[in-house]
């Protein structure tokens, strides 16, 4: 398919402008909350991370994900079969695995506790030393490009790190991976379990009161989907110290409204879907790559599996 006019949603680059004049395309930079039907009439390419509700596809035969995850785009949505769709990938898994990294050092580190005995001045005593990270167990839902690069960064120091997924197909570096239905063994021996799960109708309200009952004393981040958890069973799990801590970058509603009980429990921390944000010169340079590869015919390392809604 010869691509000829792309309408963009996202935070444009003048390297991006400047390659599609290059190339001889036509570019429409748009809002996503003002794009018209016109506008899809118009073009036969889509860029941005959300879809234009109202708008319908038009003239649209492909359309670009600025984001890694393709829920706002197929979730709840019949979704042409003759619609190409695919998706960014760039650095999102070394910053999550960062992110990740960061909340379990904070723990293992005990900078809780010194911040609070700092403001009590007071030196505190080998009770609270810290504790290395290596040898602790990890779970790490989700063995793709992001899942992998968080067990990898966790691995090379010292973490033994499992992986589920819906296949259960080994892969490196996780040290076993387990079948999504058969999880709850691996559970039992968990210090943190990691979600990067996508959301799809099998991963929707997955995280519930029969999957934490599985742990013991464990933490548990989030850096997938919000809907993937039950908001209030995660909440009783905390209780019934079947979790000692939850990080969430996700929630199920976002923002999360003020009067949320997520808030004001001791055992979560909450951040604003920070862990992976698209930079624009990695978002405009990944779309590029893909025009190109397509524009050449060649196979396509980002295209979306709509039977599995990732």
């Amino acid at each position: 398919m010869t691509i000829k006019r792309i309408l963009y949603t996202g935070t444009s680059t003048p390297e991006l402008e400047e390659a599609l004049r290059t190339m001889g395309k036509e570019l429409r930079l748009q809002k996503a909350t003002e794009v018209t039907p016109e506008d899809m009439e118009w073009a036969d390419t889509y860029v941005g991370s959300r879809f234009p509700e109202k708008a319908g596809f038009g003239n649209v035969r492909w359309v670009h994900t600025l984001s890694a995850g393709v829920d706002f785009f197929v979730k709840d949505r019949e979704w042409p079969e003759d619609i190409l769709l695919t998706r960014t990938i760039c650095s999102f898994g070394r910053m999550i695995s960062e992110y990740c990294l960061g909340h379990l050092l904070r723990h293992y580190q005990r900078h809780a506790t010194f911040h609070e005995l700092q403001q009590k001045a007071r030196w505190g005593g080998r009770e609270e030393l810290p504790e290395t990270i290596r040898g602790k167990r990890v779970v790490v839902f989700g063995t793709g490009v992001i899942g992998t690069e968080v067990a990898q960064m966790l691995s090379d120091l010292g973490m033994h790190v499992d992986g589920v997924s819906r296949s259960g197909e080994a892969k490196a570096p996780f040290v076993t991976v387990t079948k999504t239905d058969a999880c709850k063994q691996v559970l039992k021996r968990a210090d943190w379990v990691i979600s990067t799960l996508p959301l799809t109708d099998e991963t929707e309200r997955f995280f519930n009161r029969e999957i934490f009952a599985s742990l013991d004393q464990a933490g548990f981040i989030n850096v997938g989907r919000g809907k993937t958890v039950v908001e209030t069973d995660l909440l009783d799990a905390l209780d019934r110290k079947q979790l000692h801590t939850a990080v969430l970058d996700v929630t199920v509603t976002e923002p999360l409204p003020q009067e949320s009980p997520l808030w004001t429990h001791p055992g979560v921390m909450i951040t604003p879907h920070i862990s992976a944000v698209t930079p624009p010169g990695e978002g405009a340079e990944c779309f590029l790559s893909t025009l190109k590869l397509r524009e050449e015919g060649k196979l396509l390392p980002n295209i979306v599996d709509l039977s599995r809604g990732y």
